[in-house]
């Protein structure tokens, strides 16, 4: 289906007629695509002139500036051309010239131009509604609120993960062990001996804690109640070592985390290597991390 557009011309009379200006009268959209046949007859005194035979081509020049080639066809004394889609494509005046004779590929062919013409594309449509969606149905606001208790779910369990999480990494008190007290108030709120957890396997314990040690290579004393470490939070086999400082400057300890759940005290070191003799400490400050 197409609209047409039909145009004449005598070859012995000037071109007089005023379709060419009126044109823009004939509905033409972006988007539009063979919507168009655009018909120009030929006569020469007032006779049909046969165009059997004749190439025809047509060229639109739209607002952007860009031309559009199109092939026609003949029939009788007719030429014809259908509008393709990028005629269409630009909103505005579009200048169209019917041709007869080959101008793209051959330049030695006699050539004849039969008609200008000015097209008018008009604005096209936007913002597409659907109407049946403009007002809500009652199993429209049914699947609305569906979708929306869905998201309301999803949102509340996000909630849990992160409380649970925050709960996690908050830190719970360990037991002591023999004769271990908390360590000293002034290195923090964190005395005597703690753990939290991260994302679910990631295990910090801390011990600030005050003891009498005497070092002996052979016995490590025990920070915590053996055993205190939760068994889903111990480490499977081996030990997790780390350094941590006590009294000042000048004293380091070394303890681990057993596959026990128990946190002990390795060895106590100065300035003059490891301490030998019973020593009163009054806080320690030993992180020790791990995975499990």
């Amino acid at each position: 289906m197409h609209w047409y557009i039909r145009h004449t011309v005598d070859l012995e009379k000037p071109s007089t007629d005023r379709d060419s200006y009126t044109s823009p009268l004939y509905l033409m959209l972006p988007g539009d695509n063979a919507a168009h046949v655009w018909q120009v007859s030929v006569y020469a005194g007032g006779d049909p002139v046969d165009l059997t035979g004749q190439t025809v081509q047509a060229f639109f020049t739209r607002p952007d500036g860009v031309t559009v080639a199109l092939p026609g066809t003949v029939q009788g004394n007719t030429a014809a051309v259908t509008l393709a889609r990028d005629v269409y494509l630009c909103r505005g005046e579009v200048r169209a010239l019917m041709c007869l004779g080959d101008r793209v590929t051959v330049e030695t062919d006699p050539a004849l131009t039969l008609k200008e013409a000015t097209f008018c594309v008009k604005a096209g449509v936007t913002n597409l509604t659907d109407p049946e969606t403009v007002f809500p149905t009652i199993s429209g606001l049914a699947e609305d609120l569906a979708t929306l208790e869905g998201t309301v779910t999803n949102q509340t369990a996000r909630i849990d993960a992160l409380t649970n999480t925050v709960v996690n990494t908050s830190w719970t008190k360990l037991a002591n062990g023999s004769n271990i007290s908390d360590g000293s108030s002034t290195m923090g709120p964190l005395q005597g001996i703690h753990y939290r957890v991260e994302d679910g396997h990631h295990v910090y314990v801390h011990a600030n804690v005050a003891l009498s040690f005497t070092y002996d290579q052979n016995t490590h004393t025990a920070l915590t109640a053996v055993g205190a470490i939760p068994k889903d939070l111990r480490f499977s086999s081996g030990r997790v070592h780390a350094l941590g400082c006590a009294n000042g400057d000048y004293m380091c300890a070394k303890a681990y985390v057993d596959s026990t759940g128990t946190l002990r005290l390795q060895s106590m070191w100065n300035e003059n290597g490891a301490v030998t003799i019973p020593t009163a400490i009054s806080w320690t400050d030993i992180m020790i991390e791990y995975f499990i």
